[in-house]
């Protein structure tokens, strides 16, 4: 089968995130069985190439964020004009949703890796989130990543196929027990405030004790105003920036964490959560709606959003050893619940069913004239 899967994030891009990587462990997966090509938002940084048999292209490479509502003036042509078998499109910021389904013949398969258009409308003082609940509903076939983000899909969609897939743990953090030997307290994630609550994170500092700082691991278009922020507050001396880490280096930053701080304000399903809970760290986190699906028990909530609360249970958990290895327990039985392998089974399986089980021989490009 020939899939063309668009995925606004890419994974050597500035702010590649959790979205990019879903795409990439479920594409080279199918890769060995299907002709796999990838759209992404172009960016000065990014060449076409091909990786673990999947083939990435992007669109006019332009700084961040104006390529990402580029990509999305590119979507529906390069998708009508495409000879893949079946259209998949992960949504993305700003916009959610293209409505690809509108301008292309063939099976499209939305998934719902980004589905904020209300925190978008806030943001961006656009109707964003009219936009999305439109066009989410010209969507015959989605992936939900949870339960709940079904039933709110289904409000807009109701006679859509909505199956829920969810994300996975990297495989190589179920490898990397945690021993939580280090003197402080992890953060892993875009830098972006907003979403990620780095700003609820900085007003948790000063209920830690002395002696347990704050190291702070990613990138993004947020890195600037982090940085000014730690040092208007004076915290320079607590809190740490350590760049964007990956793979056994992420792993190993979190294993040796007291306690993993996820301070976000909102969710889907969080990719670093998931291999956090795949290492057995002790998470804290605010008591919102995904973190209660997510963690289902394996992390200390705390009230949403109270800084204070937060940076206590922080406290607690990095002075108690007994608190912190029930908890680490926990959110390891509950992470072995998350691999890619089931997730990448389930959406091909998808795939199949949506295109008719029709298997097309592979050509040298899914896009016409390319």
């Amino acid at each position: 089968m020939r899939i063309l899967h668009f995925n606004a994030d890419a994974l050597d891009a500035p702010y590649g995130g959790g979205q990019a990587r879903r795409a990439h462990e479920i594409n080279k997966r199918l890769a060995v069985r299907h002709e796999m090509t990838v759209v992404s938002a172009g960016h000065p940084s990014l060449r076409s190439e091909c990786r673990d048999g999947v083939r990435y292209l992007y669109t006019l490479p332009l700084p961040h964020p104006v390529n990402f509502v580029w990509y999305f003036a590119e979507l529906p042509w390069r998708a009508f004009v495409s000879r893949a078998d079946l259209i998949v499109e992960d949504f993305s910021s700003p916009f959610t949703a293209s409505a690809a389904p509108l301008v292309v013949r063939r099976p499209v398969i939305g998934i719902a890796s980004y589905l904020f258009g209300c925190q978008a409308a806030q943001r961006y003082r656009l109707p964003i989130d009219r936009w999305e609940a439109f066009a989410v509903a010209r969507y015959r076939h989605i992936i939900a990543l949870t339960p709940s983000q079904r039933e709110r899909l289904r409000m807009w969609a109701p006679q859509a196929d909505i199956r829920v897939i969810p994300n996975a743990a990297d495989d190589e953090a179920f490898g990397s027990p945690w021993r939580g030997d280090g003197d402080y307290v992890a953060f892993v994630g875009r830098f972006d405030w907003r979403m990620k609550g780095l700003d609820l994170l900085l007003d948790a500092v000063p209920f830690l004790p002395e002696g347990l700082s704050v190291r702070i691991a990613g990138g993004g278009p947020g890195a600037a105003w982090l940085e000014r922020e730690v040092g208007r507050r004076g915290l320079g001396a607590r809190v740490h920036l350590v760049g964007r880490l990956d793979g056994a280096s992420r792993h190993e930053f979190v294993r040796r964490a007291r306690v993993l701080a996820f301070p976000s304000r909102y969710e889907n399903q969080s990719l670093v959560a998931l291999d956090a809970m795949a290492i057995g760290a002790p998470i804290v986190a605010f008591d919102t709606p995904s973190s209660r699906e997510t963690f289902a028990g394996a992390a200390r909530l705390v009230p949403a959003f109270d800084a204070a609360a937060f940076g206590r249970a922080l406290a607690t958990l990095a002075s108690d050893a007994q608190q912190a290895g029930v908890l680490a327990q926990a959110a390891r039985a509950r992470g072995a619940a998350f691999t890619w392998d089931a997730a990448a089974r389930a959406q091909e399986e998808m795939y199949c069913e949506v295109v008719g089980g029709r298997a097309a021989t592979p050509t040298p490009s899914l896009l016409s004239g390319r």
